[in-house]
């Protein structure tokens, strides 16, 4: 999953903020920095720096992870973009789950 992530994000730098270690779905808060390459969320980043926080759930079966949902906040990307002059899309979050 982070293997795709890094070929279309080459500078992806996160760090988890907050961990909740509460069985049976643990919780973090990252936060990330990144220049995306062409669009990321649906929104055109094109290599600009951007910066924004995720809140994710693991759900962990044989003692690795089986499912992974997320929200990431897009409104925060958006406000970034328009200080860049492009214009401002909606959609808020963006949930994804992933396995």
């Amino acid at each position: 999953m982070l293997l795709d992530d890094f070929k279309t994000v080459p500078d992806l730098h996160f760090q988890a903020t907050k961990i909740v270690c509460e069985p049976p779905l643990p919780m973090a808060r990252l936060e990330f920095r990144a220049s995306p390459i062409g669009s990321f969320v649906g929104l055109p980043v094109n290599g600009r720096e951007i910066s924004f926080t995720e809140q994710v759930i693991y759900k962990f079966a044989n003692a690795k992870i089986v499912e992974v949902w997320s929200v990431i906040d897009k409104i925060e990307i958006e406000k970034q973009l328009s200080n860049y002059g492009l214009p401002r899309h909606t959609g808020g979050s963006r949930l994804k789950s992933r396995t």
